[in-house]
């Protein structure tokens, strides 16, 4: 589309950017947004961006300073190639679109519509910190077994232990059919 247009998320999902900020849009002054708007709008009309009060950040006769040239730019199409960037969230989301450019229609153009996000590859469920501790212990731990198992067979306390476990497993035989 040609013309400049804003989208929104209906249901709060704020899950995507835009590609562009201000400054890499090249904008003079500071470009309006979505925070911007709702505060300066009415109750009856929250989503009230629209051509009537939208002023470009191109324009020369906007003397808003550029303030915040990291901010996203949210308007798109137009003049700029900016684009809407998805996080990683599969899912649906429903957005309102409005067309802003004052040049491009005297009619109010606005809509809902719906867009599906899939291929989005699933967050690792571990990370990598958590998995070589764990490595590290388990290694630490069967180093210390591998020196103290034996040491310990070789003491009474560990004919004890040993008699323990060759008393169980016997009992285990016993009871249960299938080493029969």
């Amino acid at each position: 589309m040609e013309a400049e247009y804003v989208l929104l998320e209906l249901n709060g999902l704020f899950t995507y950017t835009y590609s562009l900020t201000a400054g890499t849009a090249l904008c003079r002054a500071q470009p309006q947004n979505w925070t911007s708007i709702m505060w300066n709008a009415s109750e009856e009309r929250p989503f009230a961006w629209d051509r009537e009060n939208y002023v470009s950040c191109h324009d020369p006769n906007n003397n808003a300073p550029l303030k915040w040239p990291e901010v996203p730019y949210q308007i798109l199409g137009g003049r700029t190639a900016n684009k809407v960037i998805f996080n990683q969230r599969n899912g649906i989301y429903i957005f309102f679109i409005s067309v802003v450019d004052p040049y491009y229609s005297y009619c109010h153009l606005e809509t809902t519509f719906s867009v599906y996000v899939y291929g989005a590859f699933p967050l690792p469920f571990s990370h990598s910190a958590i998995i070589t501790t764990l490595l590290v212990v388990a290694t630490l731990l069967s180093v210390w077994l591998a020196y103290m198992v034996p040491k310990l067979l070789h003491m009474e306390q560990g004919h004890r232990f040993r008699g323990f476990w060759v008393g169980l497993c016997r009992r285990c035989r016993q009871s249960c059919a299938c080493f029969r």
